[in-house]
Order: C-alpha cells, then structure tokens, then sequence
C-alpha cells in the first residue's frame, strides 16, 4: 500500500490592492478555495496529498481565471 504524503505549496497572489479568491484545482477537484486580502498576503499555502512517487499538475484561479501556467508537484 503506497503512503500518501502531503506537501505545502506556496502560490503567490497577484496584488489587487482588494480581496482575491484563489481556487485551485487536482484532478479535476477543487483541493482548495479562500479568498485572500491582498492588503495582508500576497501568497497562500496549500495543502496538497498524494501518494508517493505521484506528480500531481495544480491548476490555479484567481477570481475565476486560470492563471498562468500549471504547478506540478512531485511526491517522491
């Protein structure tokens, strides 16, 4: 049975001088939703699970738009 472990990835937000929702998604799943003032952080972190030996791409939103490229995670 291969473990799983969990990995904090830490994502910048784009400094809107407001609010910012920051969504990210794993496998087609939302792992992940907060809304971040950007007045107080300008990043997040997010846990992310996986098994060992997996390497996980994160696709990140800002207010409902993807951003950029993809984040991939290797578990190892």
């Amino acid at each position: 049975q291969p473990k799983t472990v969990t990995k904090e990835v830490s994502i910048s937000v784009p400094d809107s001088g407001g609010t910012v929702n920051v969504q990210v998604m794993m496998d087609g799943a939302v792992i992940f939703e907060q809304d971040v003032d950007t007045a107080m952080d300008l990043a997040v972190s997010v846990p992310v699970t996986a098994k060992i030996g997996e390497t996980k791409t994160l696709s990140v939103f800002f207010d409902g738009v993807l951003s950029g490229d993809p984040i991939t995670v290797n578990f190892e």
